[in-house]
């Protein structure tokens, strides 16, 4: 009905970018006429096959990335660990990647030439949401909750259970006055669960009165409100995103541990010299769980707005006990 080879059939409705896009849209217009629908099982079958020649590289996945010049992001350790995950998962199924910065110019057509398949869109201001951006011609994943109206699946690591872990520590270590302090943007990005597990967990436990937390816009509003709302809240234990928050504490003369407990609920593992007590987030295990589910969308030729995204919540945690909470 296309007046074309098998070939090229096959490719169009791999959405292939080697075949005109013109004749990618009529050919699957076609088949969505004939109601084609593939077949999982010889799907399944010829990926198997193409395994065989382990150095032929399938398609390119571009990794999104955020920040207010290319290269901002390098500097910190979650879109570096996330890339350095996807990257390992990628080459494992033969797939390149590379990183594209949000802000470039005509950035979904430079990803098309350059025959982009997929993308892992890393954390980005809520705000920003380009509407321009052409999703139909590439499968998507994001790192966060960020871009809500996109229609893309998301892989996140699990909030709840490492904050719900904090929180059985502090109650068994005998702290009775916890007291979140967290970034106002962290608090989006993660879509309000981590406030929201440790307000519930406190409120459940009757051995526990929860001070009110203090939510701030950035590090330097922090020092300012900080001591005002230590004095009225009279916490005994402060959980924190990471061990930087522990300069402020320190500033006003509050002694760690001895006058207040500390734990964090986001530390880099190999990058806590202060051996502040928490969380640790294995994120590289993050970008590697949102490559391979990507590589899957694209097997899948899922491409464009989802009707139904879906929430992959990955456990890449682990407690580490530090100095800064011990039993009282």
């Amino acid at each position: 009905m296309a007046n074309v080879s098998q070939g090229t059939v096959s490719l169009a409705l791999r959405n292939d970018g080697s075949i005109p896009l013109e004749t990618r849209q009529r050919i699957q217009k076609i088949a969505k006429q004939l109601h084609y629908q593939v077949d999982p099982m010889v799907s399944s079958l010829m990926r198997q096959r193409s395994k065989r020649n382990a150095d032929r590289f399938q398609a390119k996945i571009a990794f999104i990335t955020t920040g207010e010049t290319r290269k901002a992001w390098k500097s910190y350790s979650f879109p570096s660990r996330c890339f350095s995950g996807a990257k390992h998962a990628a080459k494992q199924h033969r797939y390149s990647i590379e990183d594209y910065w949000y802000k470039e110019p005509n950035l979904a057509q430079i990803l098309w030439t350059q025959n982009v398949q997929g993308l892992v869109v890393s954390p980005l201001e809520r705000e920003f949401l380009p509407l321009s951006f052409q999703w139909n011609d590439f499968a998507a994943v994001t790192l966060d909750f960020s871009l809500p109206e996109a229609g893309i699946h998301r892989v996140v690591a699990n909030h709840v259970k490492p904050m719900l872990q904090i929180v059985d520590g502090i109650e068994r270590r005998g702290y009775r006055r916890p007291a979140l302090i967290i970034r106002e943007d962290q608090d989006e990005r993660s879509d309000h669960v981590r406030l929201g597990a440790f307000l519930s967990k406190c409120f459940r436990s009757p051995k526990l009165k929860p001070c009110e937390p203090l939510v701030y816009s950035e590090e330097q509003s922090l020092a300012l409100e900080f001591p005002n709302w230590f004095k009225k809240a009279k916490p005994d234990v402060i959980v924190a995103e990471h061990p930087a928050s522990l300069a402020t504490v320190r500033s006003v003369g509050i002694q760690v541990p001895k006058d207040v407990g500390f734990v964090c609920f986001y530390l880099v593992s190999g990058k806590n010299p202060s051996r502040v007590s928490g969380i640790e987030e294995k994120t590289r295990l993050l970008g590697v769980a949102a490559c391979e589910r990507l590589i899957e969308l694209i097997e899948n030729n899922q491409r464009g707005p989802i009707k139904h995204p879906t929430v992959t919540t990955v456990p890449v945690y682990k407690w580490f006990e530090g100095k800064t909470l011990p039993y009282r």
